[in-house]
């Protein structure tokens, strides 16, 4: 197999949008892609792992119910954060190691030249530098404990499984999970709902103008990418577009009396 042809197709699938998709597993549209694979090959990315899961924290009981969706119980919050862990992992692992990949700019490490410009953009973001931050805040806390034991249910599940096809396709293996990891996908979610630079040129504005003038310049609205000076600028250009319509278009009457339209002649031309 050309494997960097195959870089390119599985790229190509993962760019269609395959990969955020909420179904049972997105494993399911690669296969069709990259079909024909066995009966094994699928039986294997859909199967699902009811029973016990042991951890350090004590057992938890890990039942997918009849449309996939994975339930747990565990007499330790730990260990239901543990088989937690290791459910998305059985379920997602590729999903979660390309986000990961995504937010901390690696993505091109396995894929090529292609995701070079995401890479970019996010490695100068420094999302991975505000998840360790979080981390830093979280890791004291009554969170901690339960982010942690999520993140070793990660690493079970990668240590003691086989990976998913995509991993072998793309000849790589997934480094650990951390804590910090999942304070990543925080930052991922939040980027993706609210993110602009709209806060950043605030910043800026204040720095440099004050902030009352920044106040003015941005105040709280819903479209607060914009400038507030741009609306009387464009209410003009709006004024301005409506008058050279009117005059090239204007009313008037015909020999016969009846309304009708007289446009306007070309530029340079009267008759």
């Amino acid at each position: 197999m050309n494997t960097e042809r195959t870089r390119r197709a599985l790229l190509g699938a993962i760019l269609g949008g395959s990969v955020a998709a909420g179904t049972l597993s997105p494993v399911r549209s690669y296969l069709e892609r990259f079909a024909p694979f066995s009966g094994a090959a699928w039986r294997q990315a859909t199967d699902d792992l009811n029973g016990t899961v042991g951890s350090p924290y004590g057992p938890a009981e890990l039942r997918y119910d009849d449309r996939g969706v994975p339930h747990v119980t565990a007499d330790d919050e730990r260990a239901l954060y543990f088989a937690a862990g290791y459910a998305s992992a059985a379920d997602r692992l590729f999903q979660m190691d390309l986000q990961r990949r995504v937010m901390r700019g690696e993505v091109s490490a396995v894929v090529g030249e292609a995701a070079v410009d995401s890479d970019e953009f996010h490695v100068r973001m420094d999302f991975a530098g505000a998840a360790d931050a979080t981390w830093d805040l979280v890791r004291d806390t009554d969170t901690g404990p339960v982010v942690a034991a999520y993140a070793d249910g990660v690493n079970a599940y990668v240590e003691n499984e086989a990976l998913p096809m995509e991993f072998g396709l793309l000849d790589y293996e997934p480094d650990p999970w951390t804590p910090a990891d999942s304070m990543l996908m925080e930052k991922q979610i939040s980027w993706t709902l609210t993110g602009s630079f709209g806060a950043l040129r605030k910043a800026a504005a204040a720095n440099e103008l004050g902030e009352d003038v920044a106040g003015t310049l941005y105040p709280a609205r819903l479209d607060h990418d914009e400038l507030s000076v741009a609306w009387p600028i464009r209410a003009a250009g709006r004024a301005h577009r409506k008058r050279r319509a009117g005059r090239r278009q204007r009313p008037a009457s015909l020999p016969d009396g009846s309304a009708g339209v007289v446009r306007d002649a070309p530029p340079g031309r009267r008759d």
